[in-house]
């Protein structure tokens, strides 16, 4: 008996042993590595430091991250924390995550902006297949400016494996005494709704007389004034962008008129006083609930006494709401002033200023003139101000003594944008001179905007066969006045479109007479460059060398140094990285002024951020190499160099602050060489921008693979990568079984024991 029972005991150990012995070999637990700054952020800065913003501005922000020379293998489910510096915060429309892209363009993992002033990056199962990897994230969207901040120069200190890199922060006070904005949701009635906040009086400023007029229909039919949703509040900042809302003003402390498109609100006297001044429009159910369409509203304030002139101070401001499925979206404004125009009138034989001449002012569309009898001075100008935004002309109806009528159309317009009178000029001949003139104007065909640098060539016999030539450029209102033509026949033709444009291939012909010696205004029309046709005919190329190498006459390129292509107005176009060679070549390039800058440098290598400046004319196809270095660090010895923070570039601001620097991420060198040893390809670091992804604003960076691609690996497309899979993604990673494989090994003790004794 006692045999059968060591038998049985023996068999059970040994079964015992085998399944633990199994878990030994396939134990893991579940669990993803949580990353910071310290840890792989490389470098980090504020993209746009040359600019200025407000507290309300968006402030884009650049983290670049590395992995080489760490020792972190990347993971599914892996993340990377960064605690925004103090001067910076979440707004209201954080919260969005937005994807990042690897070289092929698969995604390798999702970023997010949280309410809790952090930026969260997750990888996914994509990154696995890489080892030593760098990237970017570009923030466009969802950081501004915190109140920890102070009006002039900040300097925000960021975090990295590399220590803080500072960015400076130019902060200043809003000057708009009117702001306003939106929130979209449903009344009790489950309709939809916006409700609309308009500060008034922002500086809290005596203004006294002070009037705030609405009109929802005016920019977006869609909306529907309810009316008795006004209510008053005054207001008080209790921040650099925070207001709170105080006790309901009485009724009889303010005038109120409404009409079915709006209301007109005066208050007499504010007394350095702001009000959040509420209300509410309905708005169509398949509008609010479609995500693409947007409500937009303005309200206007004036205030003061009006002048002898017949003016009052006056802004107005713009809101917007974004509809969006779950109904939660909201939308922000920015004050615009009311636009302001000079002009000047001139005598053609000796641009004296003529005083006398009389003017009609028409708005483009109304046959009606919208102010009559506008008589220049004696220094020959007639100054209106408090214009809409808009197009309109002017009209001359009586010319001065001595001088022939030019009753031909001086166009322009009115942006929004700004109060700085737009300077115009027209022109008389002196009675009794065969001349006459034309007005040449330039506009985009779809959105009639004015364009200027546009060049026409007019060719014409006069009344004695002798030919008249002239080339004339359109002036930064898109017009070009030609004067002194002597009667006879004429043709005009377009030889130089605007940077951006399409040539316009028409002839027009026109006459100077005695009867007509100022025909009407002829308007060219120009499309802007058909991409597809231009995409591919243009390109630029940039050779990175070592400099030390370079006073030797070896000509050595670099690679992995990262460049930043920016156009004119200093708008990111993308990041790129040297290859082997040392070579970026940029291709699909339209006319226009560019530059390279330099955003990382190689390893070993200090960073050079030289403006490489270039240019693309319509008959360049290839323009060469463009040629730079880099120094090597000089101080300590091979491994790593520092990633110095980098200068970033301004955008065309228009009010608010908001940028659109969409960039590609930064790659880095093959194997775990040094920046100056050539391990491997760096490639091109593309991301192809997506309109769909977070409105486009916020965009990842591209990855390069630091060592040897797992051949093992999926190949792309990869499988599974839809949206929920890159959202939530599983929590993975391994972790040796010690405790198993101790008892695995003491069960086969127990056998072999066992075995000896029976033996």
């Amino acid at each position: 008996m006692g045999k059968k029972l060591r038998n049985i005991f023996t068999i059970v150990i040994a079964a015992l042993g085998i399944f633990v012995a199994a878990l030994c070999f396939n134990s893991t637990e579940v669990s993803a590595a949580a990353y910071t700054s310290e840890d792989l952020i490389s470098s980090a800065q504020i993209i746009s430091q040359d600019k200025t913003y407000s507290y309300s501005s968006t402030v884009g922000v650049q983290y670049n991250w590395d992995t080489t020379g760490t020792g972190i293998k990347l993971a599914a489910g892996d993340t990377i924390t960064m605690e925004l510096p103090d001067e910076l915060r979440a707004k209201s429309n954080a919260g969005v995550p937005f994807d990042f892209h690897d070289e092929a363009g698969n995604v390798i993992g999702q970023a997010v902006v949280n309410k809790d002033n952090t930026v969260t990056v997750t990888f996914n199962e994509n990154i696995e297949k890489f080892d030593d990897v760098k990237g970017s994230i570009t923030i466009g969207n969802g950081i501004g400016v915190s109140d920890s901040a102070i009006v002039g120069d900040n300097q925000v200190e960021f975090p990295t494996m590399n220590g803080n890199q500072t960015s400076n922060m130019t902060v200043i006070e809003s000057e708009n005494n009117i702001s306003k904005k939106g929130t979209l949701g449903t009344d009790e009635n489950g309709d939809h709704i916006i409700t609309w906040t308009i500060l008034a009086n922002r500086r809290e400023l005596d203004l006294n007389n002070m009037n705030v007029y609405e009109d929802v229909t005016q920019r977006d039919p869609n909306l529907e004034y309810i009316k008795g949703s006004v209510v008053v509040n005054k207001a008080h900042w209790i921040g650099n962008n925070k207001y709170e809302k105080d006790e309901v003003v009485p009724s009889g402390q303010y005038g109120l008129t409404e009409n079915d498109k709006g209301f007109h609100l005066n208050v007499p006297n504010s007394e350095n006083q702001m009000y959040a001044i509420t209300m509410k429009t309905r708005v169509p159910a398949d509008l609010a609930t479609n995500g693409e369409y947007v409500f937009k509203n303005q309200a206007q304030i004036t205030w003061g006494v009006p002048g002898s002139d017949g003016e009052t101070p006056r802004e107005s401001a713009s809101g917007s709401v974004t509809s969006d499925v779950s109904g939660g979206n909201s939308g922000s404004g920015s004050g615009n002033v009311y636009g302001a125009v000079r002009l000047t009138k001139i005598s053609d034989d000796s641009e004296n200023t003529l005083a006398g001449a009389v003017y009609d002012l028409y708005q483009v569309g109304n046959d009606i003139p919208i102010q009559t009898g506008l008589t220049t001075g004696t220094n020959g100008q007639i100054n209106v101000s408090n214009l809409k935004p808009g197009d309109y002309y002017f009209k001359e109806t009586t010319p001065p003594d001595g001088y022939q009528l030019n009753d031909t159309e001086i166009p322009f317009r009115i942006s929004g944008d700004t109060s700085t009178p737009i300077l115009l000029e027209g022109e008389d001949d002196p009675v009794g001179e065969p001349l006459g003139s034309i007005i040449i104007q330039k506009i985009d065909l779809h959105t009639g905007e004015k364009l200027p640098n546009a060049t026409f060539v007019i060719k014409g016999t006069d009344a004695n066969n002798r030919r008249v030539i002239k080339t004339v450029t359109t002036d930064e209102n898109g017009i070009v006045h030609v004067s002194d033509l002597p009667y006879g026949h004429y043709s005009v033709k377009e030889i130089k479109a605007p940077d951006g444009y399409s040539l316009n291939d028409k002839t027009f012909e026109f006459d100077i007479t005695p009867d007509d010696p100022n025909p009407n205004l002829i308007t060219f029309e120009n499309e802007k460059d058909d991409e597809e046709l231009v995409d591919g005919n243009f390109s630029a190329s940039l050779v990175k060398f070592d400099t030390d190498e370079m006073e030797n006459d070896n000509y050595i390129g670099v690679p992995g140094a990262v460049y930043g292509l920016y156009d004119a107005d200093g708008q990111l176009i993308g990041s790129y990285m040297t290859d082997k060679n040392g070579h970026i070549t940029v291709s699909d390039l339209v006319p226009g002024k560019y530059y390279f800058q330099e955003t990382l440098p190689p390893n070993g290598y200090d960073i050079n951020d030289d403006k490489i400046e270039f240019e693309i004319t319509d008959s360049d196809i290839d323009l060469g190499h463009l040629i730079t270095s880099d120094p090597k660090i000089t101080t300590g010895g091979g491994g790593d160099g520092e990633n110095p923070d980098t200068d970033g570039n301004g955008d065309k601001d228009g009010g608010d602050g908001d940028e659109n620097p969409d960039t590609d991420g930064n790659g880095g060198n093959e194997g775990n060489n040094n920046g100056n040893e050539g391990g491997g390809d760096g490639g091109l670091i593309t991301n192809p921008l997506d309109p769909d992804d977070n409105n486009g604003n916020n965009n990842g960076g591209g990855i390069t693979n630091g060592g040897s691609t797992d051949p093992s690996s999926p190949k792309p497309p990869y499988e599974g990568n839809t949206d929920e899979s890159q959202t939530y993604l599983p929590q993975t990673g391994t972790q040796s079984g010690i405790l198993a494989t101790i008892v695995g090994l003491l069960a086969l003790t127990s056998i072999l024991y066992f075995r000896r004794r029976k033996a």
